[in-house]
């Protein structure tokens, strides 16, 4: 459904009705993605919640930098293993061997 069938759904609701409706999604939300998406605090403060970024992980989010470096060397291994025929080695696929570093 679309935000506006919702919205023209939701309209015809009791505020009983609206209740049951929240309670029941949230028992069906899994945990992670309740976490993820700060539901328990849309529900403690609508307000606020819609003044910030919606998306999980979007805003402040600092990157792992081992793993940032160890892409790199990675990709600096495998392109150099592209890059040059392999002279006296086997017919390894040229990612294989840049795996088993």
């Amino acid at each position: 459904m679309k935000v506006d069938e919702i919205r023209k759904i939701l309209a015809g609701y009791s505020e009983r009705e609206l209740k049951s409706v929240i309670i029941e999604l949230y028992k069906v939300i899994p945990q992670r993605t309740r976490e993820d998406y700060q539901i328990d605090k849309v529900l403690q403060d609508p307000t606020a919640w819609t003044q910030e970024s919606r998306k999980p992980g979007r805003a402040g989010a600092v990157p792992d930098l081992d793993k940032l470096q160890h892409a790199a060397v990675y990709l600096q291994r495998l392109r150099s293993v592209l890059s040059y025929p392999q002279l006296g080695r086997s017919q390894e696929p040229a990612f294989q061997v840049a795996l088993s570093w």
